[in-house]
């Protein structure tokens, strides 16, 4: 996020911008950032592992429902499945493969293993005690970049402990012994919104503290967007940004941000254009989009994995609404 002095006179200014961002007009999008540098992968192609830790059988979910989720998510980002403003395709490509289901998952680190873990044990960081995640939180993602911006590890950890998931699907209806729809959260909407971070964007709200307008409630500074206005207040968005997939809440049975808006689809046709020098696809894939496979494929040799990490280790996390208000 970025930091700016702060005179009496610009103030007034960045109170104003945020009225009129209030009133209704259209914002792009947010980029995450180490201060200076906005996130983004220098590779064509990100894998990343899946580790189901026990989820099928507490969530009542099967495993081919789960992967189905989280490869939708992922392909709603990717190349084959955006079409830019000037007919092009960004060049990124997400590539998720399944862990054998006995398989431990990783600590949430820097350790060049980009994964998704479904926590089961405890709702935590590494599913550790002493590092626990706010009770509404349905997913929250960690993402690691270098000082330039080049991210160099992400992982995923959905909220397995205290929430309750299915795979929403046009005409999937809730079982009675599931309780009411609004209860439930779709898994592949509330994955959509992660994979956002993990390719590098930031909300595209904000929650001030309660005696500053300018701090959020997470103690850091309000973010601006790419066209360096400051992002609207979360209770105040307009509906532009309020349906965007990087709105950072959603409320039971929502599966409308399964699918990008036009300021989504935008942010991945700016960060990652075609025409952007960029590392190409050393994985090997038959078929473009997603795939899933028991075994991860081989990441490209040449990434700088040893380098020492110099800048910033961030986490972004949507959150629950129930029953229509703020949890």
């Amino acid at each position: 996020m970025r930091t700016r002095a702060r005179t009496v006179g610009a103030g007034a200014a960045t109170l104003a911008a945020v009225a009129v961002l209030a009133s209704g007009e259209a914002r792009a999008f947010v980029r995450s950032t180490t201060g200076n540098s906005p996130f983004f992968w220098q590779e064509s192609c990100v894998p990343v592992t899946i580790y189901l830790n026990g989820f099928p059988k507490a969530s009542g979910m099967t495993s081919d429902q789960i992967v189905k989720s989280v490869t939708a998510a992922a392909h709603s980002w990717s190349a084959d499945a955006v079409t830019c403003d000037d007919g092009s395709s960004p060049f990124l490509e997400i590539v998720p493969t399944l862990a054998p289901a006995t398989a431990a998952p990783p600590t949430v680190a820097w350790d060049a293993k980009n994964s998704i873990i479904f926590r089961t044990e405890m709702w935590s960081k590494s599913g550790k005690p002493g590092h626990a995640y706010a009770f509404e939180a349905l997913a929250v993602t960690t993402v690691t970049a270098r000082a330039d911006g080049h991210i160099v590890d992400a992982d995923m950890e959905v909220n397995g402990v205290n929430q309750s998931w299915m795979n929403l699907d046009p005409g999937v209806s809730v079982p009675f012994d599931r309780g009411e729809t609004r209860q439930i959260f779709d898994l592949q909407n509330a994955l959509t919104h992660e994979f956002g971070h993990f390719i590098g964007l930031d909300h595209t709200c904000f929650t001030p503290s309660a005696d500053n307008p300018f701090v959020g409630t997470d103690g850091k500074p309000r973010p601006n967007d790419n066209n360096d206005n400051p992002i609207p207040d979360c209770d105040a968005a307009p509906s532009a940004v309020s349906q965007t997939v990087m709105f950072n809440v959603t409320v039971p049975g929502e599966t409308s941000k399964r699918t990008l808006s036009k300021d989504d689809r935008l942010a991945v046709c700016t960060i990652y254009a075609d025409s952007i020098e960029h590392d190409a696809c050393a994985l090997d894939t038959s078929t473009p989009g997603c795939v899933v496979a028991v075994a991860r494929p081989a990441r490209r040799a040449s990434w700088a994995w040893s380098a020492p990490l110099v800048a910033l280790l961030g986490a972004a996390f949507i959150t629950a609404r129930r029953r229509g208000r703020r949890a």
